[in-house]
């Protein structure tokens, strides 16, 4: 029977480092763990423009409705078009500004411009934060003599 060859210690290192290498049991764990953050987070930013987008749009229509009330009805004032805007936004505290500016006046009517601003939050979390002003403007003509 042949002696058991006894490997010295830096060959005992260089197997088991070799056989380490080597072996693939486990692989598709560390790669999932190195992915599912890159993952995560990219959904949520996509989910995150996403409700931004939608804000946009449901500030606009707000919007794009009062300005059709103050046509159909004269005596909408400044400042039922400006509630009329914040009972339709989700959260009319992130509204920073409702302006209105006269920009011409012509045959007994004033063309009249509304701007509405809103910060949005936009965040992805433990990542990035930062707020975003979002901005819609609508016109509608109005009788001089109000």
């Amino acid at each position: 029977m042949p002696a058991k060859q006894f490997l010295s210690p830096i060959r005992f290192r260089r197997s088991v480092f070799r056989s380490a290498l080597s072996d693939q049991s486990g692989a598709s764990a560390v790669e999932f763990a190195i992915v599912i953050p890159i993952f995560l987070i990219a959904m949520m930013g996509i989910f995150q423009l996403g409700w931004m987008g939608y804000t946009q749009t449901r500030m606009e229509a707000a919007l794009a409705a009062a300005t059709r009330s103050t046509v159909l009805d004269s005596a909408v004032t400044d400042a039922d078009v400006e509630q009329f805007i914040k009972d339709v936004i989700d959260d009319p505290d992130k509204i920073t500004g409702v302006t209105f500016e006269e920009i011409d006046e012509k045959s007994g009517f004033v063309l009249t411009e509304v701007e509405v601003s809103y910060e949005y939050d936009f965040e992805l979390p433990m990542v990035y934060s930062a707020p975003i002003t979002l901005t819609a403007t609508g016109t509608f003509l109005r009788d001089a003599d109000e």
